[in-house]
């Protein structure tokens, strides 16, 4: 589980994340303002996944857990989703880039 630790307070951002041996994940954060939401997109070999809702929980892409061999978590201090701007620069909400054991283990712990 690798912590995402360089989100701000950009309206809009693009990352690649690397944390998984061999793949090259790309990630774009978009704050939605008037909903106080952030979406998401991922991109992976193949994959696409466009306006992903960013909510509190153990995997975001728990869905595509056949298909893609990573999720993402979102983990709020006080449980609810994040909703301001600046929820991941003051860590009141994190994301973190989960590998292969890392899902099966939520799949394990949480799910089953």
């Amino acid at each position: 589980m690798r912590y995402l630790n360089k989100i701000d307070t950009s309206a809009h951002q693009n990352f690649f994340l690397t944390g998984i041996s061999g793949e090259r994940i790309n990630m774009v954060l978009r704050y939605m303002p008037t909903q106080e939401k952030w979406f998401m997109d991922i991109q992976w070999n193949t994959f696409e996944l466009f306006g992903l809702c960013v909510v509190n929980s153990p995997n975001l892409l728990r869905k595509w857990r056949n298909i893609i061999p990573f999720g993402i978590s979102c983990n709020s201090i006080d449980g609810l989703d994040p909703k301001f701007i600046d929820a991941f620069l003051t860590q009141d909400s994190s994301l973190y880039l989960l590998d292969e054991a890392d899902v099966i283990g939520i799949e394990e712990l949480v799910f089953a």
